[in-house]
């Protein structure tokens, strides 16, 4: 069975859903394919962990030039943009400026050998004094 066509304008509304959604795919499979690669026993393994994070970078790199060519393309307002400032939750008018900076590092940086480090979580502010029996570290990743 055929999904229905949309309308132009059901089309656009549809895309930056559609764009959150592959990309949030795109977040679970780079947790998959890095946390895979650094749990893997063999060369084997890990070459098949590499092609497929290599395969979800192209997917995420396509995506992200369709949603800035939708924003620079379109007359309707497909997303609200913020003109005072940017948060987590709200973007600001320079959404498309991070988003190709988001291309540009993702390119430079797309084979690097998959690491996390193990600090991400958890990155004290230098000099902050810390409760006797704290961790001034989190636990590395086994």
């Amino acid at each position: 069975m055929k999904p229905p066509r949309c309308s132009p304008i059901c089309a656009t509304a549809c895309a930056p859903i559609s764009t959150g959604v592959s990309t949030l795919r795109s977040v679970c499979t780079w947790c998959e394919n890095v946390y895979g690669y650094l749990g893997a026993k063999t060369d084997a393994e890990k070459a098949s962990f590499e092609k497929n994070l290599q395969a979800a970078i192209d997917f995420e790199l396509t995506n992200i030039r369709g949603l800035i060519e939708l924003l620079e393309t379109t007359q309707s307002e497909v997303l609200v943009l913020s003109g005072i400032g940017e948060t987590t939750f709200l973007y600001g008018e320079n959404l498309i400026d991070h988003l190709k900076t988001k291309i540009r590092l993702t390119e430079q940086y797309r084979h690097h050998k998959p690491r996390i480090d193990p600090d991400i979580f958890w990155r004290a502010i230098p000099g902050t004094q810390w409760p006797a029996g704290w961790a001034t570290t989190s636990a590395p990743i086994a």
